[in-house]
């Protein structure tokens, strides 16, 4: 019996359409029942931050950026959430009963444990 995969999640963390699609796409040929499309706010944020931007404009951005990926994710056949990284992790906490963890720290650690 073949594998599925039950789900696949893709990092953003550029602002950029092209990457934005191309996860998407990534999402799409790897056609889990879940496919988590991760934009990490917090990220885009200080690099806008960095760049000398206010906070208004970088919200209003962040909001737009949003209603662009659901236009865009409204093309694809396949189910995909789009998540927060607070989301993902306030997810993690409440399967693991861990506080305050950062999955992509314990994924890791698992990981190399495993090896």
């Amino acid at each position: 019996m073949k594998e599925l995969p039950v789900v696949a999640l893709e990092v953003v963390v550029s602002e950029s359409p092209k990457t934005i699609k191309g996860s998407i796409g990534t999402l799409e040929a790897v056609s889990p029942s879940l496919g988590v499309l991760l934009l990490h706010e917090g990220e885009m944020r200080r690099t806008r931050i960095l760049r000398g931007l206010e906070t208004q404009p970088i919200e209003r951005h962040l909001g737009e950026l949003h209603e662009a990926v659901a236009g865009w994710l409204l093309r694809s056949h396949q189910r995909i959430e789009v998540w927060s990284f607070a989301q993902l992790q306030r997810r993690y906490e409440l399967v693991t009963g861990c506080r305050h963890v950062n999955p992509a720290l314990t994924a890791l650690m698992s990981r190399r444990r495993a090896q």
